[in-house]
């Protein structure tokens, strides 16, 4: 029992950032830890010795309340995604996705395909792709999104922060705003 408790201890006390040993502080812990005394240690609380072996639960990944400050926009403010609607809604129909969600990305990744990085409107791979034409564009990012095999919203999250990026509450914004501006586009 004192030697499980001892490893705990020693988890314990060498948790946070990595430092050399010369920078480390030397609590009593260590100190008794090295004359292998172990008296210390066997009275130390279970509950943290078990911590010691779990890792903290994830936070729960859930939408944001919608801001009401995009919820007014409207597509005839954005002539160019107007004109590429009937593009877009069959991109998103082909691989299930909801009506004006293509548009409403481009509004915010390119304000509607007026400062887009070539025919790539969605800010795809932040830039660092060029689409031949907005069709091959839209086709690419609706398989993309279609292919994480999650919820729109987390989709979206995930599009624009990535898995561990959403799970550590960036994105959120993002994708409440997405889905508010979507409602102008259907």
């Amino acid at each position: 029992m004192a030697r499980a408790v001892l490893c705990a201890a020693i988890v314990l006390t060498a948790c946070g950032p990595a430092r050399p040993p010369s920078e480390r502080p030397s609590p009593t812990i260590e100190t008794q830890a090295n004359s292998k005394d172990f008296r210390a240690f066997e009275s130390l609380p279970v509950a943290v010795v078990e911590y010691a072996h779990r890792p903290p639960p994830a936070p729960p990944v859930t939408p944001s309340p919608v801001p009401t400050a995009v919820a007014g926009v409207r597509a005839s403010s954005y002539p160019l995604l107007v004109e590429a609607l009937p593009v877009l809604y069959a991109a998103e129909a082909r691989h299930g996705l909801p009506r004006g969600l293509l548009a409403a990305i481009a509004v915010w990744e390119s304000s509607g395909g007026r400062h887009a990085c070539g025919a790539n409107w969605w800010g795809y791979a932040s830039c660092g792709v060029e689409f031949a034409s907005i069709e091959g564009g839209a086709e690419i990012v609706a398989r993309t999104l279609a292919g994480y095999g999650v919820d729109t919203w987390t989709a979206l999250c995930w599009y624009n922060a990535g898995p561990s990026g959403c799970r550590a509450g960036l994105g959120h914004a993002y994708a409440d705003r997405v889905l508010a501006t979507m409602e102008g586009f259907r």
